[in-house]
């Protein structure tokens, strides 16, 4: 979510988790075709393996790198996320200097953004409550069917009740995003 801008935090959140869905899909096909819990874990293993070297593109934070007094690399960050959004270096680079010659500015900052963040929970209390709402019935959903369809042995194979409950949980998720 440290690589979306903040208007885009939220859908990176909910992408994230309808991503989880499809994980717990994606892990029941695995334990389906291999029928053997260590199979299992060294397909796992394997897919875990495939997709690490990506942690090697992931920028670091600026917030962990300004935290570190690494301030080369800071500079750096800040000019690619600035060079991104279209913003020239005479733009961004005085506040930088500044944030550099006083770190309190950024502690202020902090206090400050703490006080709008509640100012702004507190105006959207309206929107959570309906939002809260549809994750409970969406949660109560994925339990009623994951663990109702179980008990109905013969009727449906546990790999399907596992696909079928994440389906249902992809559901909730995209009814979230849509009604907040």
């Amino acid at each position: 979510m440290e690589l979306t801008s903040s208007s885009h935090t939220s859908l990176a959140g909910n992408l994230a988790s309808i991503a989880f869905t499809f994980g717990e899909a994606l892990v029941t096909l695995f334990a389906y075709l291999a029928h053997d819990w260590l199979l299992l874990k060294w397909i796992i293993s394997g897919y875990f393996a495939l997709i690490l070297p990506y942690l090697y593109f992931v920028p670091e934070s600026p917030y962990w790198l300004f935290s570190r007094k690494n301030y080369n690399q800071l500079e750096h960050c800040l000019n690619k996320i600035a060079t991104k959004n279209g913003r020239t270096r005479d733009q961004w680079h005085p506040y930088y200097i500044k944030l550099i010659q006083d770190p309190d500015i950024a502690a202020r900052q902090v206090k400050h953004a703490a006080r709008t963040t509640k100012e702004k929970f507190l105006r959207h209390v309206p929107l959570l409550i309906p939002c809260g709402l549809i994750g409970f019935v969406a949660m109560l959903l994925y339990v009623k069917i994951s663990y109702g369809l179980s008990a109905m042995n013969d009727a449906v194979s546990p790999y399907w009740n596992t696909i079928i409950g994440a389906a249902v949980e992809a559901i909730g998720y995209s009814k979230f995003v849509v009604s907040c």
